[in-house]
């Protein structure tokens, strides 16, 4: 009975989301992090705007600026889709013509049809969202770069797809892995329920209530961003090197090219599961188009989770399994010992489970697992340690007692000559034994007075 409270209580925590935070910074953000690993990803190639492009020379003038003017973004983009890309995302936003060169940045889009651009989603009023450059509108070209923060402002999750109410859009991420998989005979298709197939691996919606999240927006199709190969495990070269260089054909021939700021001063960036330091946001986009690519080609599996109720399930039978225990356990170092490996256990089972792309509910299952076998082998030991004490008691009181009628009914006659001193040496022992009473049992400190009283 206890256990089902104990796991009662602590699932209607978990319901209402006061553990979500420390299932994702405790556990998560760690077993992400476990999980990445240290591989380089050689599909991929960051072309970054750095503080260095933006810096100004001895006269005070930059040679690039911000906004980067249409002319240079036509001449960098003209110079990638020379080098053979398979796919090219421009994560800047460009709504409105920024001159000089407008003209010539638009028939370059035209001219290479594996250019994607970005624009934002619209939202409510205080949100109205940002165009694609005019001759993207309307075509699958123009893909959403929004992204989704949880509310420690981490960002562990993938927005895919998106709608306004009328329409369907695709994120800049998928549609690079789309057209990257292209060459590979790969499109996505419609499986089971709301599952989507992508090559080899199937693609699973994060729910509302699934995995270590208790309840979020859920709007979209979103997915958990594994980070495989660590932070950062992209080839990027500056925007001066691409413009600068001819040396930069095999770095771009073949891979996904994506073109963003990389620069302190301009707020593009975002923190993940490895600590403070922000990562700039088309390196975000890299991230998810290399674990999608990875996914179609190698059947690396999407991070999913039982559903909720199935998980409560288990740990109501985790909290029967913890109570046994805990009312079994009869030493101490045996007690610890099997709360310590259960500990262990869970936690690397849950380690084990999750590199293979299945999240379980360690933190609630550990939190059951010591408050229910804990503190019933607790419980259990503070009785076994009362009764023992009373036993010894008791057994103290039974030897006094018979001590004392013993030393009354040894009494001899004074008469008999055969001990000249045994009435001071009785009376020693009496009240010897009268103060050993008296130790075990302050009501019997007044026994004496009463045996002596006529």
């Amino acid at each position: 009975m206890f256990g089902q409270v104990v796991a009662g209580l602590i699932i209607l925590v978990r319901t209402a989301g006061w553990l979500q935070g420390m299932e994702l910074t405790l556990l998560y953000d760690q077993l992400r992090v476990a999980w990445a690993g240290t591989q380089r990803s050689d599909r991929i190639l960051l072309v970054g705007l750095t503080e260095q492009d933006l810096e100004a020379d001895d006269h005070g003038n930059r040679r690039w600026g911000y906004p980067i003017p249409d002319a240079a973004l036509a001449q960098l983009l003209e110079r990638l889709a020379s080098r053979q890309p398979r796919a090219i995302g421009v994560d800047m936003y460009r709504d409105a013509p920024v001159p000089p060169g407008s003209p010539d940045l638009w028939p370059v889009l035209q001219r290479h049809q594996n250019i994607f651009w970005v624009f934002k989603m619209k939202g409510d009023e205080s949100h109205p969202g940002i165009r694609a450059p005019q001759p993207l509108l309307g075509t699958d070209r123009a893909a959403f770069a929004d992204l989704v923060e949880d509310p420690d402002r981490v960002l562990r999750r993938a927005l895919l797809f998106a709608d306004d109410g009328t329409s369907q859009y695709t994120s800049l991420a998928m549609a690079l892995a789309q057209s990257y998989l292209l060459r590979e005979h790969i499109s996505l298709r419609g499986g089971d329920g709301d599952r989507l197939e992508l090559g080899k691996s199937v693609i699973h919606p994060l729910e509302r209530s699934r995995g270590p999240y208790a309840d979020i927006d859920d709007r979209g199709y979103q997915t958990l961003i594994d980070y495989r190969g660590g932070r950062q495990p992209f080839d990027e070269v500056s925007f001066s090197a691409v413009m600068d260089r001819d040396d930069l054909a095999p770095l771009v021939r073949e891979r996904i090219v994506l073109v963003g700021y990389d620069a302190e001063s301009i707020k593009d960036s975002f923190a993940t599961p490895f600590g403070a330091v922000p990562l700039a946001g088309f390196a975000v986009h890299a991230h998810i188009v290399d674990q999608l690519v990875r996914a179609a080609l190698r059947a690396t599996p999407f991070l999913t989770g039982l559903p909720h109720g199935a998980e409560d399930l288990l740990l109501a039978l985790l909290a029967v399994g913890a109570a046994f225990a805990g009312l079994n356990l009869r030493s101490r170092i045996w007690a610890a010992g099997v709360i310590v490996a259960g500990v262990v256990g869970f936690t690397g089972f849950a380690y084990a489970a999750f590199g293979v792309g299945w999240w379980l509910p360690v933190l609630p299952a550990v939190l059951i697992w010591l408050a229910v076998a804990g503190g019933l082998s607790v419980w259990e030991f503070a009785v076994l340690e009362r009764l023992r004490r009373q036993g010894r008691q008791l057994r103290r009181l039974q030897l006094l007692a018979s001590g004392r009628e013993l030393l009354l009914l040894g009494s001899v006659d004074e008469e008999s000559g055969l001990e000249d001193d045994f009435e001071g040496r009785r009376s020693k022992a009496i009240e010897e034994l009268l103060a050993a009473l008296a130790a075990v049992n302050p009501t019997l400190a007044d026994w004496k007075d009463d045996q002596e009283a006529p």
